[in-house]
């Protein structure tokens, strides 16, 4: 199960970049990224791109099923 805990490693293991406490993924073929924001606990998502987030309170590490 991906918990906060192992948050990290699983972000790693998927070739995201690391700079301080914010994970981030590109995709080119999109022209967009996802990032894991481990000082606020927070998941952006590329909403500027048309990517609808109807719930904040998915967005972030409360719940382990925030993580699917």
């Amino acid at each position: 199960m991906i918990t906060k805990y192992n948050f990290k490693q699983l972000l790693h293991y998927l070739d995201f970049t690391q700079k301080n406490t914010i994970f981030t993924k590109y995709f080119k073929e999109f022209d967009c990224k996802l990032q894991a924001d481990f000082k606020n606990e927070k998941l952006i998502f590329p909403q500027e791109k048309g990517l609808i987030v109807n719930d904040e309170t998915t967005s972030n590490f409360s719940s382990a099923e925030n993580f699917v």
